[in-house]
């Protein structure tokens, strides 16, 4: 009996071993399978990660591909326009700009664009150093097309607003009907003497009698520095001064009052370009000032070394040839600020120039 005992405990505690062995086995085998399938799962994220990113990028390079395309259509898109006549002609292509380092600044950039780009260059550095601010184009070299392009769209597609044209006429008119007239410049506003530094005239003993006319002076300017004691002199030769104001009701010059720009155009100094609208129009007289003959001759005149007779007839004789006539216009290499002025003679936008021989 107790052998069979002993027997019966040792086939017990081997079924105990074997069970134990096969739980241990199937635990095992749960975790390399929970393990696999942890990892097929990943691996299936990280496959699809890698689809997204690859399409992703592949949208990016045809969306690059599509814009170079099309800028570089636009670059190399052929003239479609012909000329219908000979004052129409090809508009180039748009300008593409692109910084190299340097703050880029517009003309009208407003107070934004000196808050945000320039005033923090002014406090790093002290200075500024402005490079090409002069946005027109050259006067000379460029191409006759683009010159009489220049032309139409200064002296014929631009024009001032209905309002100011509407009342520039109507003060012309105005000043017609009571006979000859001669409009004034002064530029001597107390903007444009501190922005020159003139003094001249200002402290000197007016002479006490000086011949009368009756022509009409029209006064095309704002409120002159000093007011009725400057103007004594002038008056006092010149009594048939005229302004806008003493033209027109106040109620007509009420709407352009808030308009410092809408005022300029009644009262601006734009010499070169009606002198150059001038020519346009066929040449009209216009008198030319050499400042510097007149100031010269001035100095000799009030120095007593010149009668008034000689001083006239130098006057004349100095500006015989200044008189809005045909002529070329005077270039200077490399110094486009020393010549002239390609709006005072658009020589392309005109008849051919022949020079005079001097037999003739």
């Amino acid at each position: 009996m107790e052998v069979r005992r002993i027997g019966e405990l040792k086939a017990e505690n081997l079924k105990g071993l074997i069970t134990g062995e096969m739980l241990k086995n199937l635990v095992m085998e749960r975790i390399k399978a929970e393990k696999l399938k942890s990892c097929t799962a990943a691996l299936s994220i990280a496959r699809l990660n890698l689809w997204i990113i690859g399409v992703a990028t592949i949208l990016l390079l045809l969306g690059i591909c599509v814009v170079q395309l099309r800028t570089l259509s636009k670059i190399m898109t052929p003239r479609m326009f012909t000329s219908l006549s000979s004052h129409q002609v090809d508009v180039p292509p748009e300008r593409v700009y692109e910084s190299n380092g340097y703050p880029m600044v517009s003309t009208n950039g407003g107070l934004n664009q000196m808050r945000a780009g320039i005033l923090p260059m002014i406090k790093r550095h002290g200075i500024m150093h402005f490079t090409k601010s002069d946005s027109r184009l050259a006067n000379n070299g460029i191409a006759e097309e683009v010159q009489k392009l220049r032309c139409r769209v200064n002296y014929e597609a631009l024009r001032f607003t209905t309002p100011i044209e509407e009342m520039g006429k109507k003060i012309v008119k105005l000043l017609r009907q009571k006979g000859p007239f001669l409009a004034l410049h002064l530029r001597y506003e107390m903007d444009m003497l501190a922005f020159s530094g003139c003094t001249e005239g200002c402290n000197d003993t007016e002479i006490n009698e000086l011949t009368k006319m009756s022509i009409q002076f029209y006064i095309a300017a704002e409120n002159i520095y000093g007011g009725e004691r400057r103007m004594a002199a002038v008056r006092s030769i010149f009594p048939n001064l005229i302004k806008k104001e003493t033209l027109l009701p106040p109620s007509d010059l009420k709407p352009f009052r808030k308009h410092s720009n809408m005022m300029a155009a009644y009262g601006g100094n734009m010499a070169r370009v009606v002198e150059g609208h001038r020519r346009y129009l066929g040449f009209k007289t216009t008198i030319i000032l050499d400042s510097g003959l007149i100031i010269n001759l001035i100095d000799e005149y009030k120095n007593g070394t010149m009668s008034w007779g000689e001083f006239s007839q130098a006057v004349k004789t100095g500006h015989a040839d200044r008189m809005g006539s045909p002529t070329r216009r005077m270039e200077v290499l490399g110094k486009p600020k020393e010549e002239d002025y390609f709006y005072t003679n658009p020589q392309e936008c005109l008849p051919p120039f022949v020079k005079k021989s001097k037999s003739a």
